[in-house]
C-alpha cells in the first residue's frame, strides 16, 4: 500500500519517492523573491493588448535589452494624453519614459505596474 505523505515519481528508466518534507522544501527553495523598485525608465513598445475595458497589457523592453516583460497599464490610473503617448510611441517606433513599479529577479525585469508615461524625462532642478 502506497503512503499517501509521499509522491513517486516514475520514468522509464528511474523512480523516485518524494516525502512530504522532500516535497515541502522544494517548494520552499523554488519561491522567488522579486525586488520591487519605483523608477522611471526608457522602453521599447513592441505590443499593446487590451485586457479589459480599463486595463492595457504592453509588451516591451529597456533600450538596447533583447527580452521582453509586461508593463501593466491601469487605465483609470493615467491620464488621456498619456495613453496616446503611449500608442504613439508603438506606432512610430519611438521611446517613451514610464514611472513604474517594476519588479526584477536577478537584475532582469519580470513586470511592472505604470504609474505614468512621459515622452521625455522630466527636469531634475
Amino acid at each position: 500500500m502506497e503512503n499517501p505523505n509521499e509522491i513517486t515519481i516514475k520514468t522509464a528508466s528511474n523512480m523516485t519517492v518524494l516525502s512530504e518534507n522532500d516535497i515541502q522544501e522544494i517548494n520552499r527553495r523554488s519561491r522567488r523573491k522579486l525586488k520591487n523598485q519605483d523608477d522611471i525608465k526608457e522602453l521599447e513598445i513592441d505590443a499593446i493588448k487590451k485586457s479589459s475595458w480599463d486595463k492595457l497589457t504592453v509588451t516591451c523592453h529597456l533600450v538596447g535589452q533583447d527580452y521582453t516583460f509586461p508593463l501593466y497599464v491601469d487605465l483609470s490610473f493615467i491620464e488621456q494624453e498619456e495613453r496616446i503617448l503611449l500608442f504613439e510611441a508603438f506606432r512610430d517606433n519611438k521611446t517613451v519614459f514610464v514611472l513604474a513599479d517594476y519588479k526584477s529577479y536577478q537584475n532582469k525585469i519580470e513586470k511592472a505596474n505604470a504609474s505614468s508615461i512621459m515622452a521625455e524625462l522630466p527636469n531634475q532642478e
